[in-house]
């Protein structure tokens, strides 16, 4: 080992050791800058992606939200039209009147819907 024995290299090699300390904790210092405003970019990026899902759920809930309601005022419209038909007192008499007069004929019975 000719270098570790020789005062000119090892100060040589001491002072361009200094000077790539330096330069390497230059580098690091920016380094770490960088990656904090790539992390900041990162978390702003990240919060509006997480906005727009929220605002695309918040529409698809209101859109489903607004169809069953739809879907729940025709249930009662539908149940509505189909609710048991009843007969007055009077249209019971007049219909026992109908029947008893034609024994043997066909009646057609309709009904609105």
């Amino acid at each position: 080992m000719g270098f570790w024995d020789n005062i000119q290299v090892l100060r040589s090699l001491s002072h361009s050791l200094m000077w790539g300390t330096a330069i390497l904790a230059i580098l690091a210092a920016g380094a770490t800058g960088l990656r904090y405003y790539i992390d900041r970019r990162i978390g702003e990026l990240s919060a509006a992606a997480q906005t727009a899902r929220e605002t695309k759920l918040r529409a698809d809930i209101d859109s489903a939200q607004q169809r069953q309601e739809a879907a729940e005022a025709e249930v009662v419209a539908l149940r509505t039209r189909q609710q048991p038909r009843e007969l007055s007192l009077q249209q019971v008499q007049l219909f026992r009147t109908f029947l008893r007069e034609a024994p043997g004929r066909s009646i057609p019975i309709e009904s609105p819907t």
